[in-house]
């Protein structure tokens, strides 16, 4: 009787600190206040088409972004992976409303 009395303390035990861990992990990390959110920013044509527009400008964008591998969707509005490559394809970083 008495080691099923320790089995089941050490049970109890183990099982009261499980929640401290999960909760360690699982809390949210929450925004600075005050803080904005983060800029989004899309790969743009220069003429001023949108790429959405028709199928055939979305898969020539698509290509382009593969073929000068640039990142997608850009981080920041410029120095961006395939920015170059992009320019000379008629592409600019705009910043999404």
């Amino acid at each position: 009787m008495r080691r099923f009395a320790c089995l089941v303390t050490l049970l109890l035990v183990g099982c009261s600190r499980s929640a401290e861990r999960v909760g360690a992990v699982q809390d949210p990390i929450d925004r600075p206040v005050g803080s904005a959110p983060a800029a989004t920013y899309a790969w743009a044509r220069s003429d001023r088409q949108r790429i959405t527009a028709s199928p055939e400008l979305t898969a020539q964008a698509q290509a382009d972004i593969a073929e000068c591998q640039a990142e997608t969707p850009p981080r920041a509005a410029r120095g961006v992976s395939g920015e170059p490559c992009m320019r000379e394809r008629g592409y600019y970083v705009r910043l999404v409303e």
